[in-house]
């Protein structure tokens, strides 16, 4: 079990890290970057470190550049803990963060449950994952989030990967993003790139391209 754990952590999504603990003494970093049809432009940053075998901490940041607006965003400090290990993969975590609201800091804490399982298709390794979390703060910041993580070895090198994001504000409105994307590393141990595309839906539907750098440290 253990073994597959590790194997399904060089296939994981950053975002969405799922279960599986990070191995101690390893770390991953994730820079990705997205544009949609109204050429507004997003930054995401990820990085995740297994600070011992039962303890992985990391940090997320999530920046938006919409056209003339001014720049926002939010981030996010995270410890993640092991829940259960068998078929079925679970852990928990909880967080610190802020969230940029009009030039206005509102801090949040969070947390959540993870779970996760392997697949194994006709000899090809995949994994399901569903992450759960939650914000605390004031009412502009409360939210509920549902991350579910489709994903499937495609040759030796590439994998691929379909997200269904789900986030219910304060207010009780429902944002949605369907991202397919493919991860291809080149060279076993280098960089992974990431093409995918994004599909967003609040009041409207939006589409948007992304790219995406992966790298284990």
């Amino acid at each position: 079990m253990r073994v597959l754990a590790i194997l399904l952590l060089l296939w994981a999504g950053p975002a969405n890290a799922g279960p599986w603990l990070r191995e101690a003494g390893t770390g991953f970093f994730a820079l990705s970057g997205t544009v949609n049809e109204r050429y507004e432009q997003g930054t995401s940053l990820y990085v995740d470190y297994g600070l011992r075998a039962r303890l992985t901490i990391g940090a997320e940041l999530d920046l938006t550049m919409p056209g003339a607006a001014p720049l926002s965003g939010s981030g996010r400090v995270f410890a993640r803990m092991p829940l259960a290990d068998g078929t079925w993969i679970a852990s928990w975590h909880v967080g610190l963060g802020g969230r940029d609201l009009q030039g206005r800091l509102e801090p949040f804490a969070s947390g959540g449950v993870s779970i996760g399982r392997g697949l194994n298709w006709k000899g090809r390794m995949g994994w399901l994952a569903f992450d759960t979390r939650v914000d605390l703060g004031t009412s502009a910041v409360r939210q509920f989030k549902l991350d579910t993580t489709f994903g499937m070895q495609i040759g030796q090198r590439g994998k691929g990967m379909l997200q269904l994001f789900v986030t219910a504000d304060n207010a009780g409105d429902l944002h949605t993003t369907l991202a397919p994307s493919y991860v291809f590393t080149p060279k076993q141990g280098g960089p992974s790139y990431q093409l995918g595309l994004e599909a967003k839906r609040s009041k409207k539907t939006e589409l948007g391209l992304k790219l995406g750098l992966w790298r284990k440290f």
